[in-house]
Order: structure tokens, then sequence, then C-alpha cells
């Protein structure tokens, strides 16, 4: 003989948690959405590469405006105001198209050894460093 589980319908009175909202747009993220998860945090894709980007070209301005000067991750973080890991993606994003040349020195800002960054000066065509 069957019988049959009862079943508890409370369950079902739960209240369902909203959608996560991107900090980037504040846009709701939906089920389906192509995310980036970080930091406990979803951003979706298109705003997370945005948000790299807009690093990247933070940290071109401030080498441009420092041509020759070795900066930390650090300082740099701290020239701009957005956090640390954002510079380091964003370096990431600018070595892969080798804007800058990365070595261990002394930072220009803080004096402390550390892995720096630098801007390459581009001519004729192709990336060279500036050493």
């Amino acid at each position: 003989m069957l019988t049959e589980r009862p079943t508890d319908r409370s369950l079902n009175l739960m209240p369902i948690a909203p959608d996560p909202i991107c900090p980037a747009c504040g846009s709701p993220i939906v089920s389906g959405s192509v995310v980036f998860y970080n930091d406990d945090h979803l951003t979706h894709i298109d705003c997370h590469n945005g948000i790299l980007t807009d690093a990247a070209d933070k940290i071109v301005a401030v080498l441009a405006r420092h041509p020759g000067a070795d900066f930390c991750h650090t300082c740099l973080a701290g020239e701009l105001d957005i956090a640390h890991e954002a510079v380091q993606k964003g370096i990431v994003r600018l070595r892969m198209n080798a804007e800058v040349t990365i070595r261990i020195g002394d930072c220009s800002r803080c004096q402390r050894p550390r892995v720096t960054v630098r801007a390459r000066i581009f001519g004729r065509g192709r990336a060279v460093a500036d050493d």
C-alpha cells in the first residue's frame, strides 16, 4: 500500500530573493545573464569589461603624465582612487596589448622595491621599451 508523504507547503510561502544588482550599472542581473563573479558580487560581463577598460585607460593617462617613471600597483591604486584589484586587472589588459613594461624595481612614488609598471614608447609601428 502506498502512502503519501505529508508535504510542507510553508516552503512555498517563503519570500523569493530579489535579483542581484550589478554594481557597475545598477540594473538587475536576471536569470540567464552572462556575468562575472568576483569578491562575492556579480557584474554583467559587459559592465565588467567596461570597468577594466576604464581602469586601463586611467592607468595609461597616469603613465603618460610621468614618462619614464615606474609605479607600483599600490601607488597607482592610490593615485587613481580605485581598487588594487582593478589596477592589477587593468595592467594585465595593457600588458596583453604591449602598452606597458612590467619589472621589479623601485617605485617612483613610494621608493619601495616592488613590481612596477612603466609606459612603453611607441614608434615605427611597434612598442619598444624606454630603457
